[in-house]
């Protein structure tokens, strides 16, 4: 049990010491890197399926909630377009 315990200990010894220290902080950069581009995408794609799921419509709830209680006609042509005359 040792022997394997001791092999693999050297192996991942000799990846550290030839891979990762001579690359110094570029893996961390990338990382980095890797990281923001991965948000931005999935926020872009978060902002498309919200204004998929509210139909189009740009308003906020609160102005869509505040319309709706003076006007509800008004209200219901943010949500729908195609119902203004």
């Amino acid at each position: 049990m040792d022997a394997l315990v001791f092999l693999l200990r050297d192996f991942f010894v000799f990846l550290f010491e030839n891979t990762l220290e001579p690359l110094g902080n570029l893996p961390n950069a990338a990382f980095l890197l890797l990281t923001f581009v991965g948000l931005f995408i999935w926020l872009r794609w978060q902002g498309k399926y919200n204004k998929e799921a509210n139909g189009g419509a740009l308003i906020s709830q609160t102005e869509y909630y505040n319309t709706l209680q003076n006007d509800p006609a008004a209200a219901e042509a943010m949500t729908n377009p195609s119902q203004i005359k």
